[in-house]
């Protein structure tokens, strides 16, 4: 009898001792859960792309010159591009305005307008001839003072150029200018042309040095396309023959706003011309 109560007790004992094993596990294993840190979801952040669409601005256009509305003309970049020489219409005493509507660089619409005047030598020529030009975005980027005078204009590579054409003779002035959306000139013939001091193998003299004065107006003289653009000097005077031409072509390439040396590319002969004798 004795022995299955001990038996029983030891049983008993048994059990106590596990149940407080396991009541205290639990405990333990609450404290823990109750004592940790969560730690925080990672999500992954997409990143949105957004394309940053530049701002028209908006340009002050109080250095152009005003005009009467007879003397104001509405036109396109190719209408204006045909008007060169006879073909301008102006008012006769009075400046006389081109607006060239439509033209826009890398989706920023320019403001371009042509002012010219059409008599040199007439009195008020000493008030006008200083408010003609090209005027790009409300500045006054170049002048047009002569007869004649004009700007044909293209784009190539986000760029707006001007083939400046002002004079009176077969070179006059001749100038190739290109800006970028803003309006920013990031190239002038005539300034390069001063930097390079390029001496003409066919010039009627010896050394001479080309400038924007000695480049033929003639048309297809100047040549503008995408990536490079030509043009031709001329300085054999009258009818002079240098070598078997009469003048030399030149050639300028650029990528974005990068723009080559001035570089001669050969000899130029007019159409049907007797001057034959090669270049050596």
């Amino acid at each position: 009898m004795e022995e299955k109560r001990n038996k029983k007790n030891k049983i008993l004992m048994i059990i106590l001792v596990l149940l407080v094993l396991v009541l205290g596990g639990y405990i333990v294993y609450e404290k823990v859960l109750d004592n940790k840190v969560d730690e925080p979801i990672k999500t992954e952040k997409k990143k949105v792309k957004i394309e940053k669409k530049e701002q028209q601005p908006k340009w002050d256009l109080s250095a152009v010159p005003e005009t009467e509305a007879a003397c104001t003309y509405n036109t396109t970049i190719d209408e204006v591009n045909n008007l060169r020489g006879n073909n301008i219409e102006q008012c006769q005493d009075k400046l006389t305005k081109y607006i060239v509507n439509n033209v826009k660089i890398d989706g920023i619409e320019q403001n371009i307008q042509i002012v010219i005047y059409e008599d040199i030598y007439n009195d008020k020529a000493e008030q006008f001839l200083p408010l003609t030009g090209l005027y790009l975005n409300g500045k006054k980027v170049c002048s047009l003072a002569g007869f004649f005078g004009w700007a044909t204009l293209s784009i190539h590579d986000n760029m707006l150029f001007a083939h400046i054409d002002s004079g009176s003779d077969t070179t006059g002035y001749v100038n190739i200018l290109a800006f970028d959306k803003m309006g920013k000139e990031v190239y002038n013939l005539e300034d390069k042309l001063k930097q390079s001091v390029i001496i003409d193998p066919i010039s009627s003299k010896s050394n001479a040095i080309i400038t924007a004065n000695d480049i033929l107006r003639n048309d297809g003289s100047i040549n503008i396309a995408d990536g490079e653009f030509t043009f031709v000097s001329y300085m054999t005077a009258g009818d002079v023959c240098v070598n078997g031409y009469r003048g030399s072509i030149y050639k300028v390439t650029y990528e974005g706003t990068k723009f080559s040396e001035i570089t001669r590319v050969g000899g130029y002969g007019f159409k049907d011309d007797d001057c034959t004798v090669a270049l050596n």
